[in-house]
């Protein structure tokens, strides 16, 4: 980190998840996998601590070999939620620390295809493979911004940022998701 860019902590990681938010909504709607907006709900945030501490236990192992894997299966995880959360919510939030266990049946390096394959179901090789991809390629971008901020690796800042960078794709991920099952913001006439 350089002298003209240290800020406060919570600033520095406030601004970089905004930041890493716009990058990856711009290359989705480009994609046109989203449509100019993160789509969201409070009760994603809600399940967040629960979902994101179990999978910092399976991925921050992997980051050294496997930085891509270990910031895009939380991605993964974003779309299986929505699917959750569409299909039958007031389950899932029974247990909302099941959640994230849930999708490792055929463990941590298949989350992404049990995602893709027994949780979203999809059936069509093509529709697969671009999502597929396209998750990749936010997670090779979300790597690389981490890698420009030139933070200490194993410091405590690098792990707050790494956390922020998973906070992203599960909120992509989900808008993902949302967005497939034609989920869209409207504006609302409350007179």
């Amino acid at each position: 980190m350089t002298p003209e860019n240290i800020q406060a902590p919570s600033e520095f990681l406030d601004r970089f998840e905004e930041q890493l938010t716009q990058q990856l909504l711009r290359l989705c709607t480009a994609a046109r996998a989203l449509s100019g907006q993160l789509l969201e709900t409070p009760d994603f945030e809600a399940v967040w601590p629960e979902v994101c501490t179990p999978y910092l236990g399976d991925a921050v192992p992997e980051i050294a070999k496997y930085p891509t894997v270990a910031i895009g299966w939380m991605g993964f995880v974003g779309l299986a939620i929505a699917q959750r959360w569409d299909s039958d919510w007031s389950v899932a939030t029974e247990d909302p620390h099941a959640l994230y266990p849930a999708l490792l049946a055929q463990g941590f390096d298949a989350l992404d295809d049990y995602v893709l394959d027994h949780v979203l179901a999809i059936t069509d090789a093509e529709e697969r493979a671009q999502l597929h991809q396209l998750v990749r390629t936010c997670a090779e971008a979300a790597h690389a911004a981490l890698r420009r901020e030139g933070i200490e690796p194993q410091s405590p800042m690098a792990f707050h940022t790494y956390v922020r960078t998973l906070h992203v794709m599960y909120r992509l991920g989900i808008a993902l998701q949302l967005h497939r099952l034609g989920y869209k913001f409207e504006k609302m006439d409350m007179k």
